[in-house]
């Protein structure tokens, strides 16, 4: 298989392998995901708190874990998974949305730093570790957080699709061309 090639910008006429062109990774970016993943997590910890939990990751301090099981209860596993779920939605709208180039850095931002630090898979491995691999507990979140999560990513990518900008939506003309439903040509 041969290497694509690309025209390149600073000289036009001469071709380079695609690698060569690859852009280093911007300093906006590395902000804005770092800016999205304090929110994110803030988000999270919100989240909890509004379900009374506060972060259930964190509320677990003891020398004993067994002794403190109580971190993990049903509602702050249910809470977790809800996170987890949204999170995925979240993920695969902004996957989905048709995004300019020049907002990379912001896509970036809101995809791998707010849903990244919003979404806690550490959480799981902690119940994992805690309550043990026969826990059913830990299983069901796991399960239904995996598959749950591919389930709300494509949903998320089908509703980004149909909300960004330029979409194709059934009964009207393609962007890039003149012809738009109700006019007269």
């Amino acid at each position: 298989m041969e290497a694509r090639h690309v025209t390149r910008p600073d000289a036009p006429g001469e071709t380079v392998p695609a690698e060569a062109t690859a852009r280093p990774l911007a300093a906006r970016t590395l902000v804005a995901v770092a800016v999205g993943g304090a929110l994110g997590t803030a988000a999270r910890i919100g989240f909890g708190d509004l379900a009374a939990l506060g972060d259930p990751a964190a509320a677990w301090y003891g020398d004993n874990p067994v002794d403190d099981l109580g971190a993990f209860g049903d509602a702050a596993l249910l809470a977790t998974l809800a996170v987890n779920l949204l999170g995925s939605l979240l993920l695969g709208v902004i996957a989905g949305a048709a995004w300019p180039a020049r907002l990379d850095w912001l896509r970036a931002g809101c995809g791998a730093g707010f849903c990244g630090a919003f979404t806690t898979f550490s959480f799981v491995a902690l119940v994992f570790a805690v309550l043990g691999y026969s826990s059913g507990l830990a299983w069901g979140l796991l399960i239904s957080g995996v598959l749950g999560g591919l389930l709300f990513v494509a949903i998320g990518a089908i509703i980004g699709r149909a909300i960004s900008p330029g979409a194709i939506r059934p009964g009207t003309a393609h962007p890039d061309t003149a012809e738009h439903p109700g006019s007269s040509a």
